[in-house]
């Protein structure tokens, strides 16, 4: 059996390049073919084989052929023992874009290499033979089916979104960076457009998984490595995988099993699939991974909606700011009676209570509360913070200090102890009162995605890469999600 099926290619890679460089890793019954769930996926073929009583290994990928941040080093070591320059592309990557994450660390790599293999002829015949051993891989990479950057910003005054707005500022993030890269002349653009690279960031940070490493060898203790694993990266995701993937220490490799309990008893082949993350929440995954992942509204689960602000109420949406809540709530199914629950952030109820109401004199609080340890103009820059969070940010960051708040007829000023001893006090009251007001906000938000996406007829016909095609996905998914919870 062949390691791709009958009529299934790879963008960009030769069938016979990933026939030869990978099938050796690959156990007998394992495919690569198209899926139904989009693009292509991994396919095992039970037909034969026979009843397994622990949970089969169908594909060993030893690590020394992965990427995580001690195999790049050895790639890095290697260029540099040519005595070429080559390796420091990788260094002034690193340099100029100061990583925070080991994602973005791979992303400097993995755009090293593709630069320096881009150059072709202009590099020595040793650094070629180092990058040529990851050809295969950054082919797949520099294929991988990405969103174009977002030429322009086509919100909805109606309907601003965080989720959207947050995609938008990542893209905007990535196109600041490749200024810098340009500004310092770290690479030559001609080998390197901002369209690859854009392509680039998205394909590594979708493909990352997080696998287990060994805090020291043979010990019990593991740490988490974002790590690329050719191959086993074609898996796509399901919240309710058939299958898993681990580290064998002893073989040193990174393996995939499948879950005995969950392959199908009547099936001679079915997709493999894997669980990219147990978020049951549409905007993170669609800010990591690139595309809108199926809910199922079954699953006890629940998943999760970010409201936009604007269907709050002017007033409820400053006290939720005060309370540091963040806009959003968990859709859960109570059993097999077709019915939801809506379960909420801590104090998010409390936003609903007749007896919270804004503090219009906060100001002369902080001003009372910090006069003793703060300069004046240090106390008016507080201020002037929260008076920013207030109108621009999601929730107001005052470390705990509810003092925007009162509470009563008196009007006592709320404190972080008070706030979750009303809550609890009164939960199952506010509980009565929230679903109402969240269904609500709920359906007002739904009707205007309805009107949004009737708005937008001609997004069925859009380039599926562009991002507006990618924000009527979202919308869409959310609109259906929230139409069969309603209903």
């Amino acid at each position: 059996m062949t390691l791709l099926a009958p009529g299934c290619t790879v963008a960009g890679v030769p069938s016979e390049e990933l026939e030869e460089k990978w099938s050796k890793f690959t156990s007998e019954g394992l495919q690569v073919d198209e899926s139904s769930l989009g693009g292509i996926g991994l396919f095992y073929n039970c037909a034969g084989q026979q009843q397994c009583e622990q949970d089969p290994i169908v594909l060993r990928v030893p690590v020394e052929q992965t990427y995580n941040l001690a195999t790049c080093m050895e790639i890095l070591d290697e260029l540099k023992a040519t005595g070429e320059k080559d390796y420091k592309i990788i260094l002034s990557l690193l340099s100029t874009l100061e990583p925070e994450t080991e994602t973005v660390i791979l992303i400097c790599y993995v755009v090293g290499l593709v630069y320096i293999s881009n150059r072709g002829d202009q590099v020595s015949e040793s650094v070629r033979q180092i990058v040529s051993k990851h050809g295969t891989y950054l082919k797949v990479l520099s294929n991988t089916f990405t969103i174009d950057y977002p030429k322009a910003m086509k919100e909805s005054d109606d309907l601003p979104d965080p989720v959207i707005d947050c995609l938008f500022k990542n893209a905007q993030k990535v196109k600041l960076l490749y200024d810098l890269i340009e500004k310092d002349a770290v690479l030559d653009t001609e080998y390197m457009t901002f369209e690859q690279f854009y392509q680039l960031v998205q394909a590594v940070s979708s493909r990352v998984l997080e696998v287990p490493e060994e805090v020291e060898k043979n010990g019990d203790d593991f740490y988490v490595s974002p790590t690329l694993v050719p191959l086993l990266d074609f898996a796509n995701h399901s919240f309710a995988p058939n299958a898993y993937f681990d580290l064998d220490r002893q073989a040193n490799c990174v393996v995939l099993k499948l879950d005995k309990d969950k392959i199908p008893s009547t099936a001679t082949r079915f997709e493999v699939t894997i669980s990219y993350s147990s978020e049951r929440q549409l905007g993170p995954f669609l800010s990591t991974y690139g595309f809108v992942p199926t809910i199922d509204l079954e699953a006890p689960e629940g998943f999760t909606v970010d409201i936009p602000t604007s269907f709050w109420q002017p007033e409820d949406n400053l006290k939720r700011k005060w309370l540091g809540v963040p806009s959003k709530v968990q859709i859960v199914r109570n059993g097999a009676n077709g019915t939801y629950s809506i379960q909420y952030p801590d104090l998010l109820m409390l936003v609903f209570d007749k007896d919270l109401h804004l503090n219009p004199k906060w100001p002369a609080y902080i001003t009372k509360l910090l006069k003793d340890d703060y300069l004046p103009e240090d106390i008016e820059h507080v201020i002037e913070d929260i008076k920013t969070d207030q109108k621009h940010n999601d929730i107001i960051q005052n470390n705990g200090n509810l003092c925007g708040l009162m509470y009563g007829d008196n009007g006592e000023v709320m404190t972080m102890e008070m706030a979750y001893e009303i809550h609890s006090s009164k939960s199952a009251q506010l509980q009565v009162i929230s679903d109402k007001e969240i269904l609500n906000i709920l359906k007002q938000y739904c009707s205007q995605l309805k009107h949004e996406l009737s708005a937008n007829t001609g997004g069925s016909s859009q380039d599926p890469r562009s991002f507006e095609s990618l924000v009527l996905q979202y919308r869409n998914a959310v609109m259906t999600n929230l139409n069969s919870i309603i209903n």
